[in-house]
């Protein structure tokens, strides 16, 4: 079942959730129930979540990842690249999407090592079955190198800048 906005149909919403948003233990429950509330199949929600959330309790965000995935909901890494940048903590939780961040693409039509670097990453998570979206594209060019890298998705400035909700919804009526 899609979600509908206004006439446009949305494959998915996307969730960013931060440290004491998953160290409430009612989440699940207040998840839960706004699904319930507004008529939101899980499968439609991916929460997004940083490397720092997931590292600061390792054993509990793989339990609770594993009880928010067995309901339909999916999680991407995001902000791949700043900080920590574990492939551990891909391998090891169930996350469907890579979200490279935009530190790694900012120099990705300029530099030739920078290229070869974001595209191993991008074959090894294609590996792994994992979807990428890569993150701050402000220019023609990078939009370009990407899409020719096989990103799965592209997000940045180049597409749209942050906008109130009137103009969203203009946006998604075309």
């Amino acid at each position: 079942m899609p979600c509908f906005f206004s006439g446009a149909v949305l494959e998915s919403i996307s969730i960013n959730m931060s440290m004491s948003q998953f160290r409430n233990p009612k989440l699940y429950k207040i998840i839960d129930e706004c699904l319930e509330r507004h008529h939101v199949p899980p499968n439609k929600i991916k929460m997004e979540i940083t490397e720092r959330v997931v590292l600061n309790d390792m054993k509990y965000m793989k339990q609770l990842m594993k009880s928010f995935t067995s309901k339909g909901l999916r999680f991407c890494m995001d902000d791949f690249g700043t900080g920590y940048s574990n492939f551990a903590n891909i391998m090891y939780l169930p996350f469907e999407l890579i979200k490279l961040d935009r530190s790694l693409i900012e120099e990705i039509t300029s530099s030739q090592r920078n290229r070869q670097a974001v595209q191993s990453m991008m074959g090894m998570f294609h590996a792994m079955d994992l979807k990428i979206v890569s993150e701050g594209i402000e220019t023609e060019e990078q939009q370009k190198v990407l899409r020719d890298m096989g990103t799965d998705y592209i997000q940045g400035f180049y597409y749209a800048k942050p906008m109130p909700e009137a103009a969203f919804e203009r946006l998604l009526n075309g």
